[in-house]
């Protein structure tokens, strides 16, 4: 991504998942990044895939969050939205 070198995690919770947050509604949910006490934050609900992708810019993680929406598969949603992810450029 614009000459620069990230990480990238496919993930989701594990189908033997318990565990649950505030906003789970009691159904199996893992809160997993979060940028201040107050939020912004990123979890996952259920068994939904997601991918993030974690570049260091200048000493900053930005995390890029692709996950399926509005009935797509992850499959569907990566192959539309990582030609965006990897043209990104960071201009300092």
């Amino acid at each position: 991504m614009g000459g620069l070198t990230g990480q990238i995690l496919d993930i989701q919770l594990a189908p033997t998942w318990t565990g649950t947050c505030d906003w789970g509604s009691g159904k199996p949910a893992a809160l997993l990044l979060l940028a201040t006490a107050e939020g912004p934050g990123f979890g996952l609900g259920g068994t939904e895939p997601a991918r993030l992708v974690l570049v260091d810019v200048g000493g900053k993680v930005v995390a890029i969050i692709v996950r399926a929406t509005d009935g797509t598969t992850q499959a569907q949603a990566l192959a539309q939205a990582m030609p965006v992810v990897e043209a990104i450029q960071f201009i300092p």
